[in-house]
């Protein structure tokens, strides 16, 4: 994983049916610091060292890790902090072996879709910390405690 995405942190999944397609939908929570992401087995910052969370002392930085599925093209992202405010977001790919798969995509306005990856096998999103907020969105974002929604399609 990135450095830049170590920096920010937040998500989840489940199941619904839209018409035909099947999508794949869920909710988290986040809270910074704290444990910033977590999947069963994802290797850790690029090595081939499985983890099951991984933690960061980062004030406002929280996250989740999500499994899409085989099918999934997209994902639908939002996120909504206890103080009503919509953080910003970065989002993230692994493989299964844990490589990087592309660079972190941000989502700077709290919700937004983004493509995933063919071979993608873990997603993780995380909302930023003040300082990366500025940095890659130019946006205040004091993210606190919230919940993270994620719908694969």
């Amino acid at each position: 994983m990135k450095l830049r995405a170590l920096l920010v942190g937040a998500t989840v999944l489940g199941l619904s049916t839209a018409g035909m397609v099947t999508a794949q939908a869920d909710t988290a929570t986040y809270a910074g610091p704290g444990i910033v992401a977590g999947c069963a087995g994802p290797a850790a910052l690029g090595t081939d060292t499985p983890v099951d969370d991984v933690v960061l002392p980062a004030f406002g930085v929280g996250g989740a890790c999500f499994t899409p599925g085989a099918t999934a093209k997209n994902a639908a992202v939002s996120a909504i902090d206890t103080t009503g405010k919509q953080p910003a977001l970065s989002v993230s790919f692994q493989d299964s072996n844990g490589s990087d798969l592309g660079d972190p995509v941000d989502v700077c306005d709290g919700a937004g879709t983004v493509a995933v990856p063919a071979g993608s096998a873990y997603m993780y999103v995380f909302t930023m910390d003040p300082v990366s907020a500025k940095v890659f969105c130019a946006k205040t974002s004091v993210p606190t405690t919230g919940s993270l929604n994620v719908t694969f399609s």
